[in-house]
C-alpha cells in the first residue's frame, strides 16, 4: 500500500510504498492524531506500523497473530490509541490493547 502527503495528492512521487507481511484487506488509522495505522492481513495477523511526518515505518513494530484465519475488518476507537477491534473468517472478533500486546476474545461461533 501507499501514503500519499495530503498536500500533494495525485503527484506519483509523493508516495511511499510499504510491503506489508501478506495480503492487505483493511486499514485502520490509531489514534486521534493517527501516528500509527493497523493493518488487516490475509494471512490472520494484525500488523502495526508508525507514521513519522509524511513518512513511516517500512516495517511493522509490532505483529498480532491471534487469529487464524484472514482479517477481514479491523476498527479502532479515535479516542484510544490503545485498543482496536479485529474480525476474522475463523468467525472470531478480538479486541487487542497494543500498547501490551494483549488479546481478547470478543466473540467467535
Amino acid at each position: 500500500f501507499a501514503v500519499i502527503d495530503p498536500g500533494n495528492f495525485g503527484k506519483p512521487h509523493d508516495f511511499q510504498r510499504v510491503q506489508t507481511p501478506a495480503g492487505c484487506v483493511d486499514i485502520a488509522l490509531l489514534g486521534p492524531d493517527h501516528t500509527a495505522f493497523a493493518v488487516a492481513c490475509d494471512d490472520g495477523n494484525v500488523a502495526i506500523y508508525h507514521i513519522n511526518g509524511i513518512a513511516m515505518d517500512e516495517t511493522p513494530s509490532k505483529l498480532l497473530v491471534d487469529h487464524e484465519n484472514a482479517v477481514l475488518s479491523i476498527s479502532a476507537p479515535s479516542a484510544d490509541a490503545g485498543h482496536i477491534l479485529s474480525g476474522s473468517m475463523d468467525h472470531s472478533v478480538i479486541h487487542y490493547n497494543i500498547n501490551d500486546s494483549s488479546s481478547v476474545l470478543v466473540h467467535e461461533y
